[in-house]
């Protein structure tokens, strides 16, 4: 990344590697990939990635950009994907994708300098902002519609958006505005490149419905390869420390970027502004932090509250009696009950 932003400022970072520039080190995850963004033309991007292969010709084949046909493309989008071979100090030479959208977004950017990251101290770089990086993400979890079409990649989309927009401490009203031009633009421009008629709250409502199938994860019914795709994502790519994060866990994780899908369509739509999105997840936080601490002799109480509104909105009432409170509370959080929830403590 810093070798092709030395060459052209309009390459702009977005994606999971830039996600974990706005996260403690603790907080972040590997990345397998780097995602850019710009206005040049792919005959201009031939060129820039040349000048990078030329710079490096005397440790031939590393450090050479190929381009890289996927067996499964994106119709119609405009990506432009490179192969680069690098040296690694694990194993032997190892491969990374570089994929570069040519489009014209305009969405808002950052210039970041001396961010910690586990590996390394980036020194210095342009990325899209938190806000947009929001929205961009939480478009990936549309299943139905414009999201991602592999399954595999779901743990890492939903770990990205819950920690930027609830851990990730940096949450703001500019964020939330600029969330939702985002994904009003990527909404319009993706349903462009794939031919579909949609909408932003269409898109949302999948990604909503999407979330609420990927919460069933700790229950019965809970698919089994989506418990396998975590399981692979937690060896791989996480911080120790989130290595052990159990399934009920992640279910409240979906629930929550489920949860902001609705506000957003909620932002959307008129009927609430950008500052009463985001006191409506500080009050979610401080709720959920308050139901894992309840003392012990509170929690029969407090489960049967949060049960009597769950019967009705979930199939699995049984499998919940025995789940932690904060988990039942996220399966029935809705922006129009957060305040009663609060009012249980």
């Amino acid at each position: 990344m810093a070798q092709l932003q030395m060459l052209s400022d309009d390459l702009i970072l977005k994606g999971g590697a830039a996600a974990q520039l706005y996260l403690p080190i603790e907080g972040q995850r590997g990345s397998v990939d780097i995602d850019l963004t710009t206005h040049l033309r792919r005959d201009e991007l031939d060129q820039l990635v040349s000048k990078v292969s030329q710079k490096f010709r005397a440790a031939t084949p590393l450090f050479q950009f190929k381009k890289y046909s996927p067996k499964a493309p994106k119709v119609n989008v405009p990506i432009t994907t490179y192969d680069v071979l690098l040296p690694s100090v694990f194993r032997g030479d190892c491969s990374i994708k570089v994929d570069i959208l040519t489009s014209d977004l305009s969405l808002p950017i950052v210039e970041m300098s001396g961010i910690e990251t586990f590996a390394i101290k980036v020194s210095k770089a342009k990325i899209i902002s938190l806000g947009a990086l929001i929205g961009d993400k939480l478009l990936t979890l549309a299943g139905g519609t414009i999201g991602m079409m592999s399954e595999e990649d779901y743990p890492k989309q939903i770990y990205d958006v819950e920690m930027l927009a609830f851990r990730g401490g940096r949450l703001t009203e500019g964020a939330i505005k600029d969330a939702a031009d985002a994904i009003e633009k990527i909404v319009l421009e993706e349903a462009r490149f794939r031919r579909i008629e949609t909408s932003p709250i269409g898109v949302l409502k999948d990604v909503e419905k999407t979330m609420e199938c990927y919460s069933l994860v700790d229950l019965a019914v809970g698919n089994t390869s989506t418990k396998r795709n975590i399981n692979n994502f937690q060896q791989f790519y996480v911080h120790r420390r989130e290595m052990s994060t159990r399934l009920y866990e992640w279910s409240s994780r979906a629930l929550r970027v489920k949860f902001l899908a609705t506000l957003m369509q909620t932002h959307l739509s008129g009927k609430i502004d950008a500052g009463r999105v985001v006191q409506s997840i500080l009050k979610s936080q401080d709720v959920s932090s308050r139901m894992r601490e309840a003392r012990r002799e509170d929690v029969p109480k407090l489960r049967g509250q949060l049960l009597a509104h769950a019967e009705a909105c979930t199939s699995s009432f049984k499998e919940l009696r025995g789940k932690p409170l904060e988990r039942i509370f996220w399966q029935i959080l809705t922006p129009d009950n957060v305040d009663k929830m609060a009012e249980l403590l």
